[in-house]
């Protein structure tokens, strides 16, 4: 199995995706993940040129368009670009109102053992 790494949202930071040896982004890419699937990824502060084609780069996290990013609610709201841009058309992120449900039931399971 290759290495997918798919819908993604993340700042790009000072470095990116890089590997040791290897330029961000592509160079690294194919150097350590030769076929490996890199789309549908929002990269806030990257380059498109020296990324694969089909992802995203807004100049920064708050033009994704966090439903209150201030009180730390990272799902996307209703006005992001990506809201519905992930490989299957939904949100591109974490699916935090899966995860905030799935939660009181881990919280429960570790608690039953």
């Amino acid at each position: 199995m290759s290495f997918v790494f798919t819908n993604n949202l993340m700042a790009h930071n000072e470095y990116g995706i890089i590997g040791d040896s290897a330029s961000v982004g592509l160079a690294t890419i194919r150097q350590y993940f030769p076929n490996g699937v890199f789309k549908k990824n929002v990269i806030a502060g990257g380059r498109s040129a020296v990324y694969p084609p089909d992802n995203f780069f807004p100049a920064s996290l708050d033009e994704a368009r966090f439903a209150d990013r201030a009180r730390s609610s990272y799902g996307l709201s209703a006005a992001s670009p990506y809201r519905n841009a992930a490989t299957d058309g939904k949100p591109i992120g974490c699916d935090v109102s899966a995860l905030e449900t799935a939660l009181p039931l881990a919280h429960a399971t570790q608690a039953a053992r």
